[in-house]
């Protein structure tokens, strides 16, 4: 069985995949470094934010999606504000 849509864009694993409230938009985080925030319907990729020196390996969107926080595992947590655009 193939998946329904591929979101290619990483250049390592994908360790963390969560999506908004609104259900339109999923944010992954990978051994990239990064995360990244794509659209489910056109299957693009909206932003990339290097968010740590390390893995990526846990995020959060806070109930109304007013902000992301990351886990790189090593010993300190990152919060950004989400882009108006991303919870509407």
């Amino acid at each position: 069985m193939e998946p329904e849509k591929v979101f290619d864009g990483h250049s390592d694993e994908v360790h963390v995949i969560t999506s908004t409230a609104n259900g339109k938009y999923i944010i992954s985080g990978s051994g990239d470094k990064t995360i990244r925030a794509w659209d489910i319907s056109t299957l693009k990729q909206l932003s990339v934010l290097k968010a740590s020196d390390k893995m990526i390996s846990n995020i959060h969107l806070t109930p109304n999606d007013e902000f992301l926080v990351c886990d790189s595992g090593v010993g300190n947590i990152g919060i950004w504000k989400v882009p108006q655009s991303l919870r509407e």
